[in-house]
C-alpha cells in the first residue's frame, strides 16, 4: 500500500492512506484522521480526543478535503467530550 500524492490545505497536508486520509501539520505530524462513514456523513478525530461528524453537501467533488478546509478553519479542534 503506498500513500497518494498529499494535499496542501491551509497549511497542512491531507494524506490518503488504506482508505483514511491523515491530516499533517508542517512537521508531518498527524494531527487528524478523516474516515468515511458512509451515507455523506465523515468523521475526524484529533489526537487528543476531539471527533466531529461532518455532513457533507451535494457538489462537493472531494469529501476528503472539505472536511479538512472545515478543520483548519474552526476554532478549536474538536475537543474531548
Amino acid at each position: 500500500m503506498s500513500l497518494a500524492t498529499p494535499v496542501e490545505v491551509g497549511g497542512y497536508r491531507l494524506v490518503e492512506f488504506g482508505g483514511l486520509w491523515f491530516l499533517d501539520d508542517r512537521d508531518d505530524r498527524s494531527v487528524s484522521i478523516i474516515l468515511d462513514m458512509g451515507n455523506g456523513l465523515w468523521r475526524a478525530r484529533t489526537f487528543q480526543g476531539g471527533a466531529a461528524t461532518f455532513s457533507i453537501p451535494d457538489g462537493v467533488s472531494d469529501p476528503a478535503r472539505y472536511v479538512a478546509e472545515q478543520l483548519v478553519t474552526q476554532t478549536p479542534w474538536p475537543q474531548c467530550p
